[in-house]
């Protein structure tokens, strides 16, 4: 089953199942579908980020690597293609989570203007609110008014097969 298709089935964005081609044979990833969503609205306004949360009874994420430093991560990472004005997808690990990352723009330059720590504390309140609520996973749809759109994609996995391409972030 491919990640893409999981959030396209539950986020009902068109634009995802090629934003995000991430393979996967994790049976824990398979019954994610039917996954109950949770809308999570408590970001800071200053650019439209939504965020979904994948909830469901079995269990909770436990991070194996403090959340300042897998934000930071993360943040880097997307701020590094912004920079290099590309609109190339990412796939990682991070700790125990796997982390799909793709910027797509409806003009010339795939860039944002958002700083990183921006982008680094939307992250943070995600994975802070991922571990209070027991989410296994998230959906950030990130804008800033301009052209650009930046969708990242977290979710628990169990070691690393979850992951087809892409490598590990240390």
């Amino acid at each position: 089953m491919k990640i893409s298709n999981l959030v396209l089935l539950i986020a009902g964005n068109t634009q995802l199942s090629s934003a995000l081609p991430i393979e996967t044979t994790s049976s824990a990833l398979a019954h994610r579908a039917s996954a109950e969503l949770v809308p999570y609205e408590h970001l800071e306004k200053r650019r439209t980020i939504d965020v979904w949360f994948f909830k469901y009874s079995e269990g909770r994420v436990e991070f194996q690597e403090d959340i300042s430093s897998m934000a930071s991560k993360i943040a880097d990472a997307i701020k590094g293609l912004s920079d290099r004005n590309s609109c190339a997808h990412i796939l990682l690990h991070v700790a125990n989570l796997a982390i799909a990352y793709h910027a797509t723009t409806s003009g010339n330059n795939c860039d944002t203007t958002a700083q990183t720590k921006t982008i680094r504390n939307a992250v943070k309140k995600t994975l802070t609110h991922i571990a209070e609520v027991g989410a296994t996973g998230a959906l950030i749809d990130m804008r800033h008014g301009g052209t650009w759109t930046g969708t990242l994609a977290i979710f628990e996995v169990a070691g690393h097969e979850a992951l087809t391409d892409g490598g590990t972030m240390t």
